[in-house]
């Protein structure tokens, strides 16, 4: 929601963090999270619009990666390293992406943190408190 927030409205806020976030390509949160044998809205959004294998254009233009171009905020985002519910690769093609596109990233990886944070969740609150006061206005 974040990522999508930040391409659709520039300027909604004045600096933005995300924990373990999804992928920002709509592609991998359909198949890593709703693509399942026998489910219905998976079936519908398929029949719809297709798969992300047979409509490729229309999973790239529902990504908000595509239109990180538009983002006018810095962005901290937190991961662990141990993630295995959101995988640290999606984050880490979000990152270059918003570096290709030269937007305000930063990436902040948790050796052996999983999807929820725990013992390092002190020092991501640290790190999150320390860009707000950096960045809000």
């Amino acid at each position: 929601m974040v990522y999508n927030a930040l391409v659709v409205a520039p300027g909604l806020v004045d600096a933005a963090a995300v924990f373990a976030p999804v992928s920002s390509r709509a592609a991998d949160n359909f198949q890593h999270f709703q693509r399942r044998e026998g489910d219905a809205v998976a079936d519908d959004i398929e029949a719809a619009h297709g798969s992300p294998e047979e409509n490729p254009k229309f999973w790239r233009e529902a990504s908000p990666l595509t239109y990180v171009d538009r983002v006018t905020e810095p962005l901290l985002i937190h991961h662990g390293a141990a993630d295995d519910t959101c995988p640290i690769a999606w984050t880490r093609r979000t990152v270059a992406g918003f570096e290709a596109a030269g937007k305000d990233v930063q990436l902040r990886t948790y050796e052996g943190e999983g999807h929820t944070f725990g013992p390092q969740w002190p020092e991501s609150m640290d790190a999150t408190t320390a860009f707000f006061e950096r960045h809000l206005r």
